[in-house]
Parts: C-alpha cells; structure tokens; sequence
C-alpha cells in the first residue's frame, strides 16, 4: 500500500480518541459494523480522521 500512514490512527491511538478499549474496534471489525480503512496483511489497521 503506497498510503502516508502518517495520516491516519493506529487502532490503540483511535480507541483512545474514541473513548473505547481496542478490543471494542476488533469486535466493530468483526461484526461488520465499523472497519478501519486499511487492514494490512500483518493485522494492523489504521483509521482515518474522516472516521472520527
């Protein structure tokens, strides 16, 4: 992936914006009712700011 990730929120730094455990996204993830925008191959995802 050629995106900056620079500009987006690791899934620790997101939750913290959020007001919400990390495992609280994975669920989101799981569920289909809110994902990252990217999701890379080693398991990391990345929010966006458009997300917040």
């Amino acid at each position: 992936m050629n995106k900056d990730l620079k500009k987006y929120f690791t899934t620790g730094e997101f939750s913290k914006l959020c007001g919400i455990k990390k495992q609280t996204l994975f669920h989101y993830d799981e569920i289909g009712l809110f994902s990252p925008e990217i999701k890379r191959e080693n398991g990391y995802r990345y929010y966006s700011y458009h997300q917040f």
